[in-house]
């Protein structure tokens, strides 16, 4: 089968790349876990591009002998449209004025290989979803996909994505619906 890569074409520096890896277990538990009650597209996963066709991402798939995942800036190509939904956000003109390019590549490379993957977080994400909320889920020490994409903006160009919610609890799927970013290119489910 011919790998997709249409979604490159339409890639702007710091747009936000969402997926859902259609045969992951954790992509279908992390989408089970924050769902709404509605259909709506599947996204598992935040992601940032950079430019030069690579995306910065927490991702616990960085694990290796000396790095339990974390933050990484790797290649666009890791992600494929015959294997991923994928769905690209742009913040809208209202806020592109506000965004310090310059500080979010400075705050991609100081983070790639720096930043920890939040394993408790998620764990402690699903409890709270199974039995309410009822555990503290901030995890000092790194950051799940969303919590850093979100941290980016709002540490680096002050554009909260997901008002009302600590940063630390925002979900791929608020991401997804924030009022501050435009749908660019959507890969189709199949």
């Amino acid at each position: 089968m011919k790998e997709k890569y249409n979604f490159i074409e339409h890639l702007q520096p710091y747009d936000i790349i969402l997926t859902y890896k259609k045969t992951s277990l954790f992509s279908k538990y992390i989408w089970k876990f924050t769902k709404p009650n509605k259909p709506a597209t599947p996204v598992s996963h935040s992601i940032i591009y950079y430019g030069d066709n690579l995306i910065g991402e927490s991702t616990f798939l960085a694990f290796s002998l000396f790095n339990c995942g974390g933050v990484v800036l790797r290649s666009v190509k890791n992600y494929k449209e015959t294997s991923h939904i994928i769905t690209i956000k742009r913040l809208k003109n209202t806020y592109r004025s506000s965004l310090n390019e310059e500080l979010i590549k400075e705050r991609i490379q100081r983070d790639a290989t720096k930043v920890k993957y939040a394993f408790t977080q998620v764990l402690k994400l699903f409890i709270n979803k199974l039995i309410g909320n009822t555990l503290e889920i901030k995890d000092e020490e790194g950051a799940v996909c969303s919590e850093w994409v979100a941290d980016i903006f709002e540490q680096t160009s002050n554009i909260k994505l997901v008002p009302g919610v600590e940063n630390h609890k925002v979900e791929p799927l608020q991401i997804f619906n924030s009022d501050k970013l435009a749908l660019v290119y959507k890969s189709t489910e199949t």
